[in-house]
């Protein structure tokens, strides 16, 4: 598992989930521009991951590795990273590039109301292709893409509580 030679407990009492939230909102700041979001909050908040001027994403979805207390996951994994952040701070990984969404669902947490409504709203915003995986403890279950944002939307929320639930 990813997570086999950390300690997750002590990793966690150092880590209070409000507090990884409160500090990467600090820390990135946030935007209400599908654009340049990397990050969805439980309260549907979007963290500022933004874009250089050439167009290409500046942030790594690894860099909320910067608000992890005595961690070891920094110099562990790239994924280790951004899997601990989306399973201790309930955050949904987003990208929006040339009108493709992207979105990485963990069965760690299940997604608020808050974030299927910022997912929504991007997707109005934004009309195009959006893709999304959900995983769960480090291997991805289901992927997916659609044009048709409303009915399929509908059907990845079905499809994580069928496969999380277990």
């Amino acid at each position: 598992m990813i997570f086999d030679d950390i300690d997750l407990d002590l990793l966690d009492r150092t880590n209070p989930s409000e507090e990884l939230i409160k500090e990467s909102k600090r820390r990135f700041g946030t935007t209400d521009s599908c654009d340049k979001a990397g990050w969805i909050l439980p309260d549907g908040t979007m963290l500022d991951f933004g874009w250089a001027t050439n167009k290409v994403y500046y942030k790594s979805h690894a860099d909320v590795g910067e608000v992890i207390l005595n961690s070891k996951l920094m110099s562990h994994s790239a994924n280790a990273t951004i899997t601990y952040f989306q399973r201790r701070a309930n955050a949904l990984r987003y990208v929006l590039r040339n009108n493709t969404h992207n979105i990485d669902f963990s069965c760690y947490n299940k997604p608020t109301e808050n974030q299927w409504s910022a997912i929504e709203r991007c997707f109005l915003k934004t009309p195009g292709q959006f893709y999304y995986d959900i995983s769960k403890k480090g291997y991805v279950l289901s992927s997916g893409s659609s044009l048709s944002t409303s009915i399929h939307l509908n059907r990845i929320r079905k499809s994580f509580d069928i496969l999380c639930s277990e």
